[in-house]
């Protein structure tokens, strides 16, 4: 009965341990996207909260403090930057990849056909023979 309780307990343990790496990599996402996004922006932080009308410091509190900002917080940003939400967690890269895959295999075989000798067209079926591409 001790082993099975250990069992649960390591798995548990386990499973903790994966969301809390999960979660440190969601949130340097977003202080590395956020920072690349200030920087872009030829602005300041502070200007950039005054703007916005957050407190002093706001953003600068997300960084040092390493946690995310609230989901209003995050749609705020998103909409002053004019990027997605997904993209200042850095999960917009995967995610368009995942949604390109899942619409070319839901594609007839007719079709995924046409659109690989079209991309064969477009990249130059030579480069793409001698692996070039």
């Amino acid at each position: 009965m001790l082993v099975f309780f250990s069992v649960i307990l390591l798995e548990k343990a386990k499973d903790l341990r994966q969301k809390i790496n999960e979660y440190r990599k969601i949130t340097l996402a977003f202080h590395e996207q956020l920072t690349k996004l200030v920087q872009s922006s030829n602005k300041s932080f502070n200007q950039i909260e005054r703007e916005l009308g957050y407190p002093r410091n706001a953003l600068a509190n997300y960084r040092q403090n390493s946690k995310n900002p609230s989901t209003k917080r995050l749609k705020e940003l998103a909409d002053y930057f004019g990027v997605a939400p997904e993209h200042l967690l850095g999960r917009d890269e995967r995610y368009t990849y995942d949604k390109t895959i899942l619409l070319f295999e839901s594609l007839k075989m007719e079709s995924k056909q046409k659109f690989l000798d079209y991309a064969l067209r477009k990249l130059g079926r030579e480069n793409f023979e001698k692996g070039i591409l």
